[in-house]
């Protein structure tokens, strides 16, 4: 029995013609012509690609993904002459990411997100982000899941600095905030009832909300916190 070419075979040339395949590339992988090719797309009711720019029966071709897409595809765009854009939206969000990727490798960008970093830690708004942030993963064993620390507690970092400059005993200032240090006196936050005593299963579980509630918080002088087991 003779073989059927593939392009005989409809439900093919239709997958093939909508993964982006041209006709020319179709007929060249069969050595025939692009009119034979075209003869059984007819037949398989397969409408061509619209060209760019052409919106027909509500649908458009992407340029960059090459596929007909419903228009609700495709960002409004004042200036296009058919008033939306050339790419669709996945395909522009892709690009976008891309674009964010390289420039962000960039020697003076990575230098001026370091010295960005490194201010915002040098704050008492980026220390305690940083310390909270560090603290919390711990107690999860690493599995934040990609959080914000302020999104998996009841209140925010300005409202934890507020909380414990309120309870400040008179020699404690934000400078003397740290470990414990022999020619200093330092303090540190601690856990009114330490976090071993909590069993932490998850970021949603009773013991966690408990364990780093705002009332469970409070500043303790360092060597104090050591000998009280370190939270």
């Amino acid at each position: 029995m003779k073989n059927i070419p593939n392009y005989h075979k409809y439900e093919w040339l239709r997958s093939e013609y909508n993964s982006g395949r041209t006709v020319k590339n179709i007929a060249d992988e069969f050595g025939v012509s692009k009119g034979v090719i075209s003869y059984w797309m007819k037949k398989a009711n397969i409408i061509g690609r619209h060209k760019v720019g052409q919106i027909i029966n509500n649908e458009k071709l992407c340029v960059d993904c090459k596929l007909n897409l419903s228009i609700d595809n495709f960002w409004k765009k004042k200036s296009s002459k058919n008033g939306y854009c050339q790419s669709c939206k996945n395909c522009i969000s892709e690009r976008r990411k891309n674009t964010s990727k390289i420039y962000r490798t960039k020697p003076h960008v990575i230098i001026s997100a370091a010295k960005r970093a490194a201010k915002h830690r040098s704050t008492v708004s980026g220390r305690i982000n940083n310390a909270m942030r560090a603290s919390i993963s711990r107690s999860l064993k690493n599995k934040k899941e990609g959080y914000s620390w302020e999104n998996l507690v009841d209140y925010t970092s300005e409202e934890l600095i507020n909380h414990l400059e309120n309870q400040f005993e008179s020699w404690m200032n934000w400078s003397n905030w740290g470990r414990a240090d022999a020619k200093q006196r330092k303090w540190q936050i601690d856990h009114i009832k330490s976090i071993s005593s909590f069993i932490i299963t998850s970021r949603t579980c009773d013991d966690f909300k408990e364990c780093w509630a705002l009332n469970n918080l409070r500043p303790l002088c360092a060597i104090e916190n050591i000998r009280k087991g370190g939270g």
